[in-house]
């Protein structure tokens, strides 16, 4: 970082709305895109690469020999139903789903940084997340048992663990203990913020999976590498998205609940570090 090189800053220190929260998830990535995107990419790339390989057979379907005048569908198409946005094998959904806590622990890790006034790279944030990652799991498979037992109800509240983990250093059981703490005051403003985000995802996930499907199509047998390659994008920006919208809530909550920004200013004033 240079001195005419300012520290990002995806929001305004004021309340959001999830619309603004929404925007500042973009800002993210517009602020350090190389850091960002290398740290999405690290988590993404290898999750689309297992689930395009798995689905490599469903790719062959994707051609003008396969094609059925009578119905109008490709042969193997029924298969495509299930097979959802950016990948359908079983394990390449449970992957993605725990995409979200190991990019939402770092992200928070470089979010934090730029609000203490710290420029950290995309391999000091892996390398943070990384070392957590006992942590991770068992958060991950934790809150995944309570949001079936809740019915959902907790997922605006869960939605905060990953920056609780990265900011405040809890353990698992301590970090659920916290999301409910601070979720429970705003649960209103979380679950606007989620239903927003649940919608921009399927908007954008379905305008983007024609990239991805008319690569695999034009390649045929090698439709899988199409796929790959440019299904990550959408993936990388979509994860981005929602794991980004979840920090920037965390770190709002704090300042609107416990006055977080006051204190930081306070500290800052007394030349004391965060």
């Amino acid at each position: 970082m240079t001195d005419h090189e300012p520290l990002p800053s995806p929001v305004p220190n004021r309340p959001l709305n999830a619309l603004d929260i929404a925007d500042g998830a973009f800002a993210l990535l517009r602020g350090r895109p190389r850091t960002v995107a290398a740290i999405a990419a690290a988590f993404v790339l290898p999750v689309q690469l297992i689930t395009a390989w798995a689905d490599r057979n469903l790719f062959s379907t994707f051609s003008l020999d396969n094609f059925d005048t009578e119905t109008g569908q490709f042969e193997g198409q029924n298969d495509f139903t299930s097979f959802g946005a950016f990948g359908g094998s079983t394990i390449g959904t449970v992957l993605e789903f725990l995409i979200l806590p190991f990019l939402g622990v770092a992200l928070t890790h470089l979010v934090l940084g730029w609000r203490q006034g710290v420029d950290r790279g995309a391999l000091e944030c892996l390398t943070f997340t990384m070392r957590k990652s006992h942590i991770i799991l068992a958060v991950f498979v934790l809150s995944k048992v309570i949001q079936v037992v809740t019915l959902l109800l907790t997922t605006p509240m869960l939605m905060l663990l990953a920056p609780i983990i990265a900011a405040e250093g809890l353990g698992p059981l301590a970090a659920i203990k916290r999301a409910f703490q601070l979720g429970r005051r705003r649960y209103g403003h979380l679950l606007g913020l989620l239903l927003l985000i649940v919608l921009i995802n399927f908007l954008l996930t379905y305008a983007l999976l024609g990239i991805p499907v008319l690569g695999a199509f034009l390649l045929g047998d090698w439709g899988w590498i199409a796929f790959f390659a440019l299904g990550s994008i959408g993936t990388t920006v979509l994860t981005i998205l929602g794991t980004g919208a979840a920090v920037l809530a965390y770190f709002e909550t704090r300042d609107r609940v416990e006055g977080d920004d006051i204190l930081r200013r306070v500290q800052v004033a007394r030349g004391i570090r965060a």
